[in-house]
């Protein structure tokens, strides 16, 4: 299941001469032709956190840094976001962010440009996206560092988010077999015309909205402009300030997909993750 696609011009190559026939056809064919050079190339990574719910594995290691099967989880992240066309990484780290630094340095080693935004260990999500703004492309991919999706389409998504003319756009994954982060707790309404109605963070202890069918998987391609909508000083959450606050504004739409995403957000977790790379390995 994927996002609605508009139909449009993309692929087509135009003749200087074709160009007032294509004027002619609206505003909406101008647009397709803009997206067609306007891939998404950038991947902002929030990588900052202490990782509590990890430890002992995290007192001496970043979570995105754990090893699985050999080599820091993140490095799985980074392999899904170059097949999908990705050339430069900001990892926005805080806690033991030179690990980070030691192993990727600028990342010509593993194919990338890579650059860090050091923020205080204590910095929230949003916070931590705020004070990197200076870093960002006009438009980036953005994800959380301990979350896995081998089904990312870029290209295709960002297609479907330059189609909308919004601000923002997150991948919500259709939970209708229980296999979410938080079982079948759901926290994301949206619409047939994949406009997101409501949202709000999934925890243990939120509330069951029956009216919410899916969840987020912790991909979303933003606008740099959400920014200037950010609190100012607050230390804050993305999830729980900014999401929210798009909703609002009307600037937030969904990408859907049935294919759920994996985490390293608890020991269990890991220990699933790494027995399924190890199978992926062997078979």
């Amino acid at each position: 299941m994927a996002g609605q696609r508009g139909e449009g011009i993309i692929g087509k190559r135009f003749k200087r001469e074709e160009f007032p026939r294509i004027r002619q056809r609206g505003r909406r064919s101008l647009i397709w032709i803009f997206i067609m050079n306007n891939e998404i190339k950038q991947a902002v990574i929030l990588a900052g956190g202490r990782g509590e719910r990890l430890r002992p594995f995290t007192d001496h290691l970043p979570k995105p840094m754990i090893p699985v099967n050999g080599r820091p989880f993140i490095e799985y992240e980074l392999d899904v976001l170059k097949k999908n066309g990705i050339e430069e990484i900001v990892f926005l780290v805080g806690y033991l962010h030179q690990k980070f630094i030691e192993h990727f340095g600028d990342g010509r080693r593993f194919g990338l440009d890579i650059k860090y935004h050091v923020g205080a260990v204590e910095d929230d999500t949003g916070t931590r996206v705020r004070n990197a703004k200076s870093l960002f492309a006009p438009e980036f991919l953005l994800l959380y560092g301990d979350v896995y999706w081998p089904f990312l389409e870029l290209k295709k998504m960002s297609e479907f988010f330059h189609s909308t003319g919004k601000m923002a756009l997150m991948v919500a994954y259709d939970n209708k077999d229980g296999r979410g982060e938080q079982g079948f707790k759901c926290n994301v309404m949206i619409d047939e015309s994949n406009k997101v109605l409501r949202y709000f963070k999934n925890t243990e202890g939120s509330p069951i909205d029956p009216e919410c069918k899916w969840t987020e998987t912790g991909f979303l391609i933003l606008s740099r402009k959400v920014v200037d909508w950010m609190p100012k000083k607050e230390n804050f959450s993305l999830n729980q300030i900014t999401l929210p606050d798009l909703v609002k504004r009307n600037e937030l739409v969904a990408w859907k997909t049935d294919q759920v995403q994996e985490t390293i957000t608890s020991p269990k977790h890991l220990s699933d993750f790494a027995d399924k790379m190890k199978s992926l390995k062997a078979s």
